[in-house]
């Protein structure tokens, strides 16, 4: 009878085990783990915006998430928060079945079960070649954005998510918790030639899109516009005026994002595609060219709105 190879996979799995998860134990079978015991964290939170499900749904939703590969074993456990992480480890170790591997890409957990003392666990490090995070799926959940959950979540999970009513969960725990959307700006302007511009985005969603970004912390909005064009563009910019305040729940299928869009000036600078942008877009016969160019987001609106004025 072949040996088992025993591999602890910790997580909160909030919602269930995505399809970045599922690549992590991919890697580790490929490394011959054969078995794994999945430990729930923070198994004692439910109902908060980092931990909406309780640990019996997370368990069926992990159940679920297995069902397209029965060949595959493993067992679930709770494992509540401490308020150390060696009383996290000592109850893991404790409570949990023996395992020979910790399988991981969170340098925290590497670092718990590495140290030098009587634990040592071997690790085996996971490549992130699908980078799915939870609290972008907990954003689409809320916004109930299937489009996007299907890319990360197998259609049975997400069936029972729709069950549960998940997304009304997620949106009543945004609100009593008093999250709020994120605010963006976005600046239509155009260079010394007259030409539109615009950038190619490298970084999902991908497309074609206005220059702008996120206003930080303490930032005013204009400030955070110029610096924006700035990052993107490396030129130089100032603003004219306001244009409108975008806010459709889906216009970004990240999350709830509301923008200030301004209309800018070129002051100076050479055009060079940075932080964001993949290249630099100029647009001269800008309503005939609308019509051929991929945009993400509501950009293409925003653009064919501002010109009606």
């Amino acid at each position: 009878m072949q040996k088992l190879v025993v591999g602890l996979f910790v997580g909160r799995f909030q919602p269930g085990l995505h399809f970045g998860e599922f690549d992590g134990i991919q890697q580790a079978i490929e490394k011959g783990v054969t078995h794994f015991v999945i430990a729930i964290g923070s198994s004692n939170k439910e109902f908060t915006k980092e931990n909406p499900f309780t640990y019996d749904e997370r368990k069926v939703m992990i159940d679920l998430s297995f069902s397209h590969v029965s060949w595959i074993t493993y067992q679930t456990f709770g494992v509540p928060d401490f308020p150390t992480d060696k009383e996290r480890k000592d109850y893991i170790l404790r409570e949990l079945p023996a395992f020979d591997y910790v399988i991981t890409g969170n340098p925290r957990v590497r670092e718990i079960f590495q140290k030098r003392d009587e634990c040592n666990k071997k690790v085996i490090w996971l490549k992130i070649r699908k980078d799915v995070k939870g609290t972008f799926l907990r954003d689409q959940l809320a916004l109930w954005n299937f489009d996007e959950l299907k890319r990360s979540l197998y259609p049975d999970l997400i069936a029972y998510l729709k069950k549960i009513k998940a997304d009304r969960r997620m949106m009543d725990i945004f609100r009593s918790e008093r999250r709020t959307p994120n605010l963006c700006v976005d600046v239509i302007f155009k260079d010394s030639q007259w030409r539109l511009v615009l950038i190619e985005r490298k970084e999902y969603p991908y497309g074609i899109a206005l220059p702008g970004g996120f206003v930080g912390y303490g930032e005013d909005p204009k400030d955070a516009a110029v610096r924006e064009v700035k990052e993107e563009l490396w030129v130089n910019i100032k603003i004219k005026k306001l244009v409108w305040v975008y806010g459709d729940p889906h216009r970004d299928p990240r999350a709830h994002m509301v923008s200030i869009v301004y209309e800018g000036a070129y002051v100076s600078g050479v055009f060079k595609a940075g932080d964001d942008a993949k290249a630099v877009k100029k647009v001269k016969n800008v309503k005939d060219e609308l019509k051929k160019m991929n945009f993400c987001f509501d950009h293409k609106k925003i653009i064919e709105e501002y010109l009606k004025d």
